[in-house]
């Protein structure tokens, strides 16, 4: 899975602009003997642009896990549940400001252990003519300045904390796609979906 994010927002009466953009990989291997492995791994950076000055902060990270994944319940509702232990935390955290020595702070701290429950979800995935091979049967498919674009549906895992976990600025909600890797847009429409390389 990836999330990538970015907007800007323009302050009233041209008093400056603020710029935002996130892109995070999350990587999960389902073993047969029940164990699991993966990462999250991602940088994610504001940048504010005032009258008189500026400021940049950026996090970059890497968390590593290992645990156990089991299903539970009827085959119609079937549940994937990811029982995940942090292994290790790599994360730097850096200020800069105009006329001020960049600072470092402590990134926020992570759940040792932290449970996922996953539903299987219809998502709707989109692609660009280039991209992909084009509109194939069964989608929906128009045009966009230009650029062929269609939509399709695919089967993924949703995936979101059972209680009360500490994730810093990894998503808390996972998309895994069953059958190709997704890419998750974040955005103020809502989360918009596409096919991402493995």
């Amino acid at each position: 899975m990836r999330w990538v994010n970015g907007e800007n927002i323009h302050l009233a009466g041209q008093r400056g602009a603020i710029n935002r953009r996130a892109d995070i990989k999350i990587e999960l291997e389902l073993r047969a003997d029940g164990k699991l492995a993966g990462s999250d791994a991602g940088t994610t950076s504001e940048h504010n642009l005032y009258e008189r000055y500026s400021t940049d902060e950026e996090s970059t990270w890497k968390n590593t896990w290992s645990g156990t994944w089991t299903t539970r319940g009827p085959a119609a509702a079937r549940e994937l549940v990811l029982d995940l232990v942090l292994d290790s935390r790599a994360c730097t955290r850096t200020r800069r400001e105009t006329g001020v020595a960049p600072q470092t702070s402590a990134c926020d701290l992570v759940s040792k252990q932290v449970q996922l429950a996953c539903t299987t979800e219809q998502i709707t995935v989109e692609t660009t003519a280039g991209a992909t091979a084009g509109a194939k049967a069964g989608t929906t498919a128009g045009a966009t300045a230009g650029t062929k674009q269609s939509q399709s549906r695919h089967e993924a895992w949703q995936c979101a904390p059972t209680g009360t976990v500490d994730l810093d600025e990894t998503p808390r909600v996972w998309v895994l796609g069953k059958s190709t890797c997704l890419q998750t847009a974040g955005g103020r429409g809502g989360p918009r979906y596409q096919r991402c390389k493995p």
